[in-house]
């Protein structure tokens, strides 16, 4: 991960450096919000966006958008936002940063907001593991359940299954064409069999 962060920001000096040992450092912990994430993040965009010329603000975002996380706590996106923004404001002019920065806000996934075209894609991104295999789809569930081991069992379940019910409830889980098509099939399976797996054990 250090070197992407490298070709990134386009040089290995100190204050580059200093930049990814916060990172590193902010994303050091258990669960599913980790480098592991951020890594997964890049790779689907470089995929998706292999014929195109590379967009720093997306990939900045994509570094940021959890770079502080509380499970729970509605705040994180604007929080890691802020960070971006204190941190970027040496890196590029301040509407590479407002872009920045705005992508990482598109990641409350808020419904009912309207989004660009590039917010969109930072959704479908930060949302592709829910269509991911069934093996890496169950490794992220167990994944979540560690981040939020304060809570009880049921209470977990009981947030847990709301919130999957919540993307099933959703016209359209990934909004992007080819987002879509890759992943809602798929995603909406595991959604199904996760809440199957769930719900008996609040009887």
């Amino acid at each position: 991960m250090r070197e992407l962060w490298t070709e990134l920001v386009g040089r290995d000096d100190t204050a580059a450096q200093a930049i990814y040992a916060i990172i590193e450092s902010l994303y050091d912990r258990t669960g599913y919000h980790t480098l592991t994430h951020i890594r997964e993040c890049l790779n689907l965009l470089q995929t998706i966006r292999e014929d195109s010329p590379r967009d720093r603000a997306f990939e900045f975002a994509i570094w940021f958008h959890d770079a502080i996380y509380i499970p729970g706590d509605k705040a994180n996106e604007r929080r890691s936002a802020a960070l971006a923004e204190v941190i970027l404001k040496g890196l590029g002019e301040a509407a590479f940063v407002e872009r920045t920065m705005r992508l990482i806000l598109a990641t409350e996934h808020e419904t009912g907001r309207e989004i660009g075209p590039d917010e969109a894609l930072m959704v479908d991104i930060d949302l592709a593991i829910l269509g991911a295999n069934i093996i890496r789809y169950d490794e992220y569930a167990r994944q979540v359940r560690v981040e939020f081991a304060e809570y009880d069992s049921a209470e977990y379940t009981q947030g847990r299954l709301a919130f999957l019910k919540s993307m099933l409830d959703r016209p359209a889980i990934y909004t992007t064409s080819e987002m879509h098509i890759r992943f809602e099939q798929l995603a909406r399976a595991n959604l199904q069999r996760e809440i199957g797996m769930l719900e008996p054990t609040m009887q």
